[in-house]
């Protein structure tokens, strides 16, 4: 999945609601922002999303977003707004952006892309307006997964967390024959060959039996 950065002019906020999402147990807060004009500003300079599009964000990006001041603001001019590191979602034929923890936002930021889009926004600007009803139309989907470091899963057992779901954000500086390894189940230590299994490198560990092909990260 990739990450893309969105400019556009703030048209609609929905209330933060909470709801239970497919596949998890706990409950997730969310708030959807529709921009119009909106463009993709690093992958499509250039290219027209649409009349509009729906922000989603989650979690405590929902409620640290500042809806009441950008509302309050925009009766006086439109809030062009740059949403940076969202991830496009498709549910029933519809596209949105998904916001998650790695997700920030900058209103009326002066740089000439938002200069240019007030501009041409102001002649036809009215006010942000609260959606009360988006919340009860929309059918559940799947939050984005929790932005974590890869120092905070590297040691962490694949059986035992194989239905979690995280964002991780890595730069690859080499690949070559040791970019993985055969680990041991039991602690996750390189195996070696052991007659026709394998066992662990580990002493304390000492584990034989069939290992799994696991990353080999630093």
């Amino acid at each position: 999945m990739s990450m893309v950065d969105v400019l556009g002019v703030v048209s609609v906020i929905s209330h933060v609601s909470t709801l239970r999402t497919r596949g998890r147990h706990a409950e997730v807060m969310k708030r959807t922002v529709t921009i119009s004009n909106a463009r993709f500003t690093v992958l499509h300079p250039n290219r027209d999303t649409g009349p509009t599009v729906d922000v989603v964000l989650w979690g405590e990006r929902a409620t640290a977003f500042p809806a009441e001041q950008v509302h309050r603001d925009s009766g006086s001019s439109p809030r062009i707004i740059i949403f940076v590191g969202t991830l496009v979602r498709s549910y029933a034929n519809n596209v949105s952006l998904s916001g998650g923890s790695s997700c920030k936002w900058y209103i009326n930021a002066p740089v000439p892309e938002v200069n240019a889009l007030r501009v041409s926004a102001e002649p036809n600007h009215r006010p942000v307006i609260w959606d009360q009803g988006k919340v009860a139309a929309e059918s559940p989907i799947v939050a984005v997964p929790e932005h974590k470091k890869l120092k905070d899963i590297k040691y962490l057992h694949p059986f035992e967390n194989k239905k979690k779901e995280w964002l991780v954000i890595v730069k690859v500086l080499k690949i070559d024959s040791s970019w993985w390894y055969n680990a041991c189940k039991k602690c996750l230590r390189t195996t070696k060959p052991h007659g026709d299994t394998y066992k662990c490198t580990n002493n304390s560990c000492d584990n034989i039996g069939s290992p799994t092909p696991r990353l080999n990260t630093l």
